[in-house]
């Protein structure tokens, strides 16, 4: 719709982000917040799962777009995710990446599986109706000005997951 379309002109913008210092998983955490009452009017529980070292991501970005990647991204879910329904959210870690993955089903993904999960990071084409919705548009749109990637993928025909990959900065310690 040319309404949809005009706010996301409107997203594109040239804008200024903001550059503080950041803990990506607490945004995550305000996000869910933030869509809570939505979720339990539709009886998706959302539950997420932090598997990492440390539960901290630093993060050098602006904090209300990095919030609105994340909420246009549940929005998604939750118009897509079926009803009575939990909506997982991991957070995962290897030595390159952060990985932050939203998924609609209960099965175990470990670290080692990545790559067979998430073949659209090693290969370039990509063709997914989903991202093409405005909500996803928008969020891979601030996603990519913080340098992460956003994808989709239909795990079958009920389920579709959503990821964020983050490269880690050279950490020190």
């Amino acid at each position: 719709s040319s309404a949809a379309s005009d706010v996301y002109k409107r997203q594109n913008k040239d804008f200024t982000l903001q550059k503080d210092l950041l803990n990506l998983i607490e945004i995550l955490q305000d996000s869910i917040k933030a869509r809570e009452k939505v979720a339990k009017e539709q009886n998706i529980k959302i539950d997420l799962k932090i598997s990492l070292a440390k539960e901290i991501i630093l993060f050098t970005g602006d904090k209300n777009r990095l919030k609105q990647m994340f909420c246009e991204t549940l929005d998604k879910a939750l118009q897509i995710y079926p009803q009575k329904s939990d909506l997982i959210i991991k957070i995962l870690e290897d030595d390159n990446n952060y990985y932050i993955y939203m998924q609609n089903n209960n099965d175990e993904i470990s670290v080692e599986h990545l790559p067979e999960m998430f073949p659209q990071f090693y290969q370039t084409a990509e063709d997914d109706t989903i991202l093409n919705s405005i909500e996803l548009k928008i969020a891979q749109h601030l996603a990519s000005l913080h340098q992460i990637k956003l994808t989709t993928e239909k795990q079958s025909d009920k389920y579709t997951a959503v990821s964020y990959t983050h490269l880690r900065a050279h950490e020190t310690g």
